[in-house]
């Protein structure tokens, strides 16, 4: 089924949902839906596929783990404070945190899973403290869902970039060598 919900009303939604789990559950049976919408992505398990192959198959909390790489941490500081402040003091702190955002009083951590949370709670509140309260609030979440697809279609992306290089590269030599065939017969006497 493809996007069965799209222009339903959420009664209507949960109603086609509440059906299709009772026949999935009373006949053992498998339905593939696909949908871009996150919200009902969370119902089942899920599959991700890049030009046309299955990549990844298992539950939200799986691919999140498994393709997720991490934690978002937002930063959201005073009207009249330097962000770079924040930056440096939480860059030095947290090893391989990246910035992914900065937007007026936000700033959007990436982080790896690599370091505990506890951590990453314990840094922010000195941030907090040595800071001067320049930090209003934060907030540090899983890597959604929709980051997940995200990476999925940087990959996507990388890779068909990386095969037209190819492309171009095997076109080239293919010119070369046939270049190189082409003055050798003609000019056999030469050598």
């Amino acid at each position: 089924m493809g996007e069965p919900t799209t222009g339903m009303d959420a009664r209507a939604k949960t109603f086609l949902w509440n059906c299709i789990l009772t026949l999935t559950r009373k006949d053992h049976k498998s339905i593939v839906i696909t949908s871009h919408s996150m919200e009902e992505s969370f119902l089942l398990g899920l599959v991700i596929m890049v030009n046309g192959e299955f990549k990844c198959l298992g539950s939200v909390q799986h691919l999140k783990t498994k393709f997720g790489h991490g934690y978002s941490i937002f930063v959201r500081s005073n009207m009249n404070s330097n962000s770079k402040n924040i930056i440096n003091y939480i860059k030095e702190r947290i090893p391989n945190v990246d910035v992914t955002e900065e937007h007026y009083k936000m700033i959007h951590f990436r982080v790896s899973t690599n370091i505990r949370l506890y951590k990453i709670f314990s840094i922010l509140e000195k941030a907090r403290e040595k800071l001067g309260n320049i930090i209003e609030d934060y907030t540090v979440t899983q890597i959604t869902l929709d980051d997940v697809f995200v990476n999925f279609a940087k990959i996507q992306e990388e890779n068909q970039i990386l095969e037209h290089i190819n492309i171009y590269n095997n076109n080239n030599s293919l010119k070369k060598n046939f270049l190189y065939e082409l003055f050798f017969r003609k000019n056999k006497n030469i050598i």
